[in-house]
């Protein structure tokens, strides 16, 4: 259980179905890892019988398995709207709610950001800037 606990959170906390599908490419990464102390304890239980056992498991047994820990681990982040200090800028850039039915230029664009920070916004995260034209979509 710790071993398929440590490996669901390596490989991104996927679902039984996909961590199934990507379980010997993360095992195989792990165990280049192996001397660099990075996956905790769990890692001195894994042998090449739980290998075996890990590869051979079915999606639904992995689900089942994972459920209790799932329930336990802390939720997954949500994006965090980012707000930017206010500068001499904010006047001159025109800020639309609402994009009036009438008027829908090719160039007219709608921008938003997104913060990748998982449960806080304390360190370094990625950013997402999506811009979609609004006439095309």
């Amino acid at each position: 259980m710790k071993v398929l606990q440590q490996v669901w959170v390596v490989a991104g906390q996927p679902c039984g179905k996909y961590l199934a599908a990507v379980m010997g490419t993360t095992l195989v990464s792990m165990e280049a890892h192996t001397g660099s102390d990075t996956f905790n304890k769990a890692w001195a239980r894994f042998s090449s019988g739980v290998r075996a056992k890990l590869l051979a498991m079915n999606p639904f047994t992995i689900d089942r398995l994972l459920t209790p820990f799932k329930l336990s681990a802390p939720p997954p982040g949500s994006s965090l709207p980012v707000r930017s200090r206010r500068n001499q800028y904010m006047e001159a850039v025109p800020i639309m709610s609402r994009i009036p039915d009438i008027y829908w230029p090719p160039a007219l664009v709608a921008i938003d950001t997104v913060a990748h920070c998982g449960n806080n916004d304390k360190g370094q995260y990625a950013f997402i800037l999506t811009a979609a034209n609004v006439f095309t979509g």
